[in-house]
């Protein structure tokens, strides 16, 4: 029997020893048997937990290692397609892995004892199958041509793309996400269905700045109705006796100054009787020709001819954007689609025209070179001037005769 004397110092041993065990160290002197060692290339060295109660050891797997169920040992991890269908019975045994039934999958390295079930497309959500289940990847489900997905989510649904009928496509459709549309004119885009629809049926705010140039005001009831319906019938009136008798005054200039020089002169019908100096030529008096051409250029004198026949001959319209612009300034928008085809654009350029410019104006500027391109020689000032006496706007044709002559 030890003496009391010896109590004290053998329990400062004891305390000495456990503290060097929870920092990490090691007793000089070990009671406990050796165990066996564990391979280096399945078992970090420094990987050891160790717990400040009892002195037990848990393992920590290297990379391609899992823990065995029992924490005794490290097992090599099945590849993707295997499960594992028995552990190792040793660090230094083989796992043994079989491979993924069909119908289920596992799509990487693990220690799983058994596959995952493959997923299902759902046909009423517009799902198909892209590619099929195999033991190493899942189902890939998808959507149709001229489809996209709704969401990222396993359970989306199929939308048709847009068409962007009345507009054009600006960005197209694409997996996640709905072709982007951009109405044309006189449209505005429905964000909500992505349709375009006309300024006509425009009733709340959001297309308020899209339509606010074709936005049609309905008038109200108001006291004075009747009043103001007989003013505006009055200046309508008022309008038309205005353009009757510029028709008419045009008529006239073309009547008096029937010549080569006169931009509507083909159109007129000679009359029956013939002048007393034709008379008189017939009698014996002739001229040669040359005489002849040099009588009717003494007579074509610029300075003394009307505002209607100021532009003589065959004045080709040039391709300039300020002479382009004022054509089309001139021109009532109302009545420019009918103009342009007057002039020979088809109804194809017209339609593409507009989808391809939002700009009214900008449109109308481009109808006009791709006319004037069109028309090569035949794109003259004559040319417009006769479209537009036959749609009786005479008065354009003259200003547009006064603006371009003033240009530089």
């Amino acid at each position: 029997m030890a003496p009391l004397g010896l109590f004290p110092v053998l329990v400062a041993v004891v305390n000495l020893n456990l503290i060097r065990t929870e920092s990490g160290g090691s007793l000089r002197v070990t009671l406990n048997p050796v165990t066996k060692p564990i391979p280096a290339a399945v078992v970090d060295k420094d990987a050891f937990l160790h717990s400040s109660s009892k002195q037990k050891r848990e393992l920590k797997c290297s990379i391609g290692y899992y823990l065995h169920p029992n924490k005794t040992h490290c097992c090599l991890r099945c590849h993707k397609g295997t499960f594992v269908a028995q552990h190792c019975l040793d660090s230094d045994k083989a796992t043994k892995c079989s491979v993924c039934s069909e119908g289920s999958f596992i799509d990487g390295d693990n220690s799983s004892e058994q596959c995952r079930g493959c997923r299902r497309c759902r046909p009423t959500f517009g799902q198909i199958e892209v590619s099929k289940c195999t033991s190493e990847h899942d189902t890939v489900c998808g959507c149709g041509s001229d489809q996209y997905q709704s969401s990222h989510s396993d359970e989306f649904m199929c939308k048709n793309c847009s068409a962007c009928l009345n507009g054009r496509i600006k960005l197209a459709c694409t997996k996640f996400r709905d072709t982007i549309c951009e109405c044309r004119s006189e449209y505005f885009l429905q964000k909500d269905e992505n349709k375009c629809y006309p300024c006509s049926s425009c009733n709340e705010k959001e297309c308020e700045m899209d339509c606010d140039f074709f936005k049609v005001v309905k008038p109200e009831n108001h006291p004075h109705q009747a009043l103001l319906l007989t003013v505006i019938v009055i200046l309508i009136v008022t309008v038309g006796i205005l353009l009757l008798v510029n028709i008419l005054r045009k008529r006239s200039c073309q009547k008096r100054f029937s010549s080569t020089f006169c931009p509507f002169a083909s159109n007129l019908q000679p009359t029956s009787e013939p002048s007393p100096e034709v008379v008189e030529k017939g009698k014996g008096t002739f001229l040669e020709q040359n005489q002849t051409d040099n009588l009717l250029l003494l007579k074509a004198t610029p300075a003394d001819l009307p505002d209607c026949v100021r532009v003589a001959g065959e004045t080709q319209i040039s391709d300039r954007p300020e002479v382009l612009y004022a054509v089309v300034d001139q021109v009532p928008l109302t009545r420019w689609n009918e103009f342009v085809r007057r002039l020979g654009l088809n109804e194809i350029s017209i339609e593409r025209i507009y989808a391809e410019h939002r700009h009214i104006r900008e449109a109308q500027y481009v109808m006009l070179r791709q006319w004037r391109q069109q028309a090569g020689h035949g794109a003259t000032v004559e040319r417009i001037c006769y479209v537009l006496n036959q749609m009786e706007m005479s008065g354009c044709s003259e200003t547009i005769q006064e603006v371009l002559s003033n240009l530089p």
